[in-house]
């Protein structure tokens, strides 16, 4: 039986180690992928607002009301969850999730609403305004 060392080198003339990193980065993720995972991790460093704090109150009982069948407490859990969560690639899963779960329209108003807001969480200067342009 022969027992691999990680610094053999295959004919790549890479080591072991680096090709089982370089196959299992391959079959994980695309090129663009792990690009947000990389900016993700490095603006997780920053401090990320509480999203409470970010929508305003009648923007909240819309959601209730149009993304949450009314539920406050699903709500206000979801947002708790969404708090927790250091990566925008994680927050949009979430969100997708539980839009497809419960059969809500992720291209309705009120979804790309809370989307939009919950991704200025991760990216506050990435917002653009819309100047009318004559």
């Amino acid at each position: 039986m022969h027992v691999l060392n990680t610094m053999e080198s295959y004919p790549s003339g890479r080591t072991a180690s680096e090709s089982a990193h370089l196959n299992h980065s391959q079959q994980t993720s695309t090129a663009a992928e792990q690009l947000a995972d990389i900016v993700g991790r490095k603006m997780s460093g920053e401090c990320l607002l509480d999203l409470k704090g970010l929508i305003p109150a009648n923007q909240s009982r819309t959601f209730i009301k149009k993304l949450f069948d009314k539920n406050t407490s699903q709500y206000e859990e979801f947002l708790t969850l969404l708090n927790c969560v250091l990566t925008w690639k994680h927050a949009a899963a979430l969100i997708d999730g539980y839009f497809s779960r419960t059969g809500v329209d992720c291209y309705s108003k009120e979804a790309l609403e809370f989307s939009d807001i919950v991704y200025r969480r991760y990216f506050p200067k990435d917002t653009f305004s819309l100047e009318r342009i004559d």
